[in-house]
């Protein structure tokens, strides 16, 4: 008997949700309103104290639109400005 825990197959970098959220011009209380949870919970899996559902990351990943999200997970190291021509 394993005793694994499941989680999600990738690292959430608190630092890098802020800086897409600050490219997006919207703070961490803007984001946590979209989500099916609450706001301490919400930030509580941002950090890392707590694991978030497979239903929090989906509406994370809807919430951020798929180029942060790549971002925020470590999956892209260009972080675009929908709004401009150039990376941040």
């Amino acid at each position: 008997m394993s005793h694994e825990k499941h989680g999600p197959k990738f690292t959430l970098h608190f630092h890098r949700l802020k800086a897409a959220l600050s490219v997006q011009r919207r703070t961490i209380c803007d984001l946590t309103r979209a989500l099916p949870v609450t706001h301490r919970h919400a930030v509580f899996v941002f950090l890392g104290e707590r694991r978030g559902s497979a239903a929090l990351y989906a509406a994370l990943r809807h919430a951020l639109g798929e180029p942060a999200w790549l971002w925020v997970i470590g999956q892209t190291d260009a972080l675009h400005d929908e709004g401009a021509r150039h990376a941040a």
